[in-house]
């Protein structure tokens, strides 16, 4: 490496052979104390901004431009600094373009000692607007691939480069190229590792989101499972009075007559012969789906103490995620509440599926879906408009009725051949498994969903199966 700094082609200025290899060898060991600074940090930013503050004080040039990709299309401006080691503003390249796309593309290191008298340089554009007179440019290349290149000019006729700096700013960039792919790796495995933290901590919530144990109605069974997803979150709830006193319970430390009064409210809004079936979704990051799952769930449970009415229920839950949540995560909620004696169903949905519901006693010999009013449904997820007016509907349900809950996610799995599920599929399988108990009813449902996708599932699935026995 020595050999070849020191042995250079004489510069224009008229140096004497002794004092250009003593130039050579102070730019050797500013050299060397470069790659090793550059390799004390593992931070793309500092490494970026080391690189650029050495080159121009290695070169001398005026101005300097680092430039990331791996191909002469694909160059992006990742720095650009001046003589006085300044950032340079801009997202755009003004220098020569034409000497960057012949470096990117034949991978050649080039210098152009005076632009003006350069044949094809003098007429661009680049070159003859901004008075450019000197240019250098050098690929970085990091195991046999393109990572980007360096360029640097000059303006001053005075300064111009030499196939000597030439020689340095390559082996500089050679420091850079690996410096930058340390960086990379490093910032690889940092959002690896925010990622698996993100991971874990969805999956805390994910399991916080869903009831230890499902409470027991006389006349009724009911089961739930979730299917993990990769992304946004769904969760679902089944809500009894006795759910209901229990949370009233966990909070003892409200006043006596607070208590007794909100339980008072609890039982005239549910009757003990009833459940309410609650299924939500969410769309986008998936901490934050979590998290915003999280607080609707609470809102549900909150809003059930005292409302009856699950359209109002409905309306309260989101004037409240639009007045106290700040960021907007809309969510596809179902309220679905069932009644045995009278056998009624009432329900209300937010952009979320209708449930399926399945008669077994028919004139038929089969069980059969039957279609629910749309009156009951709203376009807007809850959180979206404070001026969303939803609806609700109701009907009467007879002695071996099943009601199917389930989120979007069920329908939109998609196959090997990217065919949804479809709601044709789940009530073909119904028609099938109807007459089951409720716990047969969604892992037969459940079972052939996981294995109609490939691999893992895009977004959480839920299925909550119903049953008046």
């Amino acid at each position: 490496m020595t050999d070849e700094l020191s042995s250079t082609s004489s510069d224009p200025s008229g140096e004497d052979g002794g004092e250009s290899k003593l130039r050579d060898r102070r730019k050797l060991v500013m050299l060397l104390e470069v790659a090793r600074a550059m390799n004390e940090s593992l931070q793309l930013s500092e490494v970026l901004a080391l690189v650029m503050d050495e080159v121009l004080q290695l070169t001398g040039a005026a101005r300097g431009f680092l430039m990331l990709g791996s191909s002469p299309d694909s160059l992006q401006m990742a720095i650009a600094r001046n003589i006085s080691e300044k950032i340079i503003r801009q997202t755009s390249f003004d220098g020569s373009r034409s000497v960057i796309r012949e470096v990117a593309a034949t991978r050649q290191p080039m210098v152009v000692e005076d632009a003006s008298a350069h044949m094809q340089l003098s007429m661009a554009d680049s070159v003859r607007l901004t008075g450019i007179r000197a240019v250098m440019c050098v690929p970085m290349i990091r195991r046999n691939e393109l990572i980007g290149i360096i360029y640097v000019d000059s303006r001053n006729i005075t300064q111009l480069f030499t196939d000597g700096d030439l020689e340095v700013l390559t082996a500089l960039a050679g420091h850079a190229a690996g410096a930058i792919e340390n960086a990379r790796l490093f910032q690889a495995v940092q959002r690896r590792e925010k990622l698996a933290q993100e991971v874990r901590t969805v999956g805390r919530i994910r399991k916080g989101l869903l009831p230890k144990s499902l409470p027991e109605v006389e006349g009724m069974e009911v089961a739930a499972r979730m299917l993990p997803g990769r992304g946004g979150a769904a969760f679902y709830d089944v809500i009894s009075p006795a759910t209901l006193r229990h949370d009233l319970e966990a909070r003892s430390s409200l006043a006596d007559t607070g208590v007794h009064r909100t339980q008072e409210l609890v039982e005239s809004a549910t009757g003990d012969q009833e459940l309410a079936l609650v299924v939500g979704e969410a769309g986008g990051q998936e901490l934050g789906a979590a998290l915003i799952t999280s607080i609707c769930r609470t809102m549900v449970r909150s809003a059930m103490r005292t409302e009856p009415d699950i359209q109002a229920v409905m309306r309260n839950i989101n004037v409240s995620l639009n007045r106290d949540v700040l960021y907007r995560f809309p969510i596809g909620l179902l309220l679905a509440s069932i009644c045995v004696s009278p056998p009624v169903l009432r329900y209300s949905a937010a952009a979320a599926p209708l449930p399926l519901l399945i008669r077994t006693a028919t004139r038929t010999s089969r069980p059969a879906p039957v279609p629910l009013s749309a009156q009951g449904s709203f376009h807007l997820p809850i959180g979206v408009s404070v001026t969303s007016r939803y609806a609700s509907s109701e009907m009467s349900l007879s002695r071996g009725d099943v009601l199917v809950a389930y989120t979007q996610s069920v329908l939109e799995r998609t196959n090997d051949a990217n065919v949804p599920f479809g709601i044709e599929r789940l009530e073909r399988i119904m028609e099938r498994v109807a007459t089951e108990n409720a716990q047969v009813i969604t892992e037969a449902v459940i079972e052939r969903i996981e294995a109609y996708g490939a691999g893992e599932a895009p977004k959480d699935a839920v299925v909550i199966v119903a049953r008046l026995v």
